[in-house]
């Protein structure tokens, strides 16, 4: 894999010019050839792990989601209500987390409250 990649990456653009210049032609197709084959195996070994590590898509399924302060939705809510019974009227998978239930002034909101509403507004769906 890496000498093809060698092959198609290296001639095509013309890097071995600047080897000619300075007559390390040999060295240089040696050192690149390495290097490629080095990102190939540290590639294929890190996918690797990380499939050993996440081995079904269930361990990535309802986990939940905690938000930097950027990532908080703020409103005011109604005088009338508190802000869970201002958003109790909203579909479960709309409403995201609300993080100040009883909070009369400022609701606070994360938009997805665990990975399954991340992965819904992605259009995927695990079965686990």
């Amino acid at each position: 894999m890496a000498v093809l990649d060698f092959v198609v990456w290296y001639y095509p653009l013309g890097l071995y010019q600047n080897a000619l210049v300075t007559d390390q032609l040999h060295s240089r197709h040696g050192l690149t050839i390495l290097l490629i084959w080095s990102s190939v195996l540290f590639c294929s070994t890190f996918s690797y792990m990380v499939m050993t590590i996440m081995h079904n898509s269930a361990t990535a399924v309802n986990v939940p989601v905690i938000y930097a302060e950027t990532g908080i939705v703020s409103f005011d809510a109604p005088s009338t209500e508190t802000c869970g019974d201002y958003l109790a009227s909203q579909p479960a998978s709309k409403a995201g987390r609300l993080l100040n239930p009883d909070s009369t002034t400022l609701c606070q909101v994360c938009t997805v409250a665990n990975t399954d509403g991340l992965w819904t507004t992605l259009h995927m769906e695990f079965f686990g």
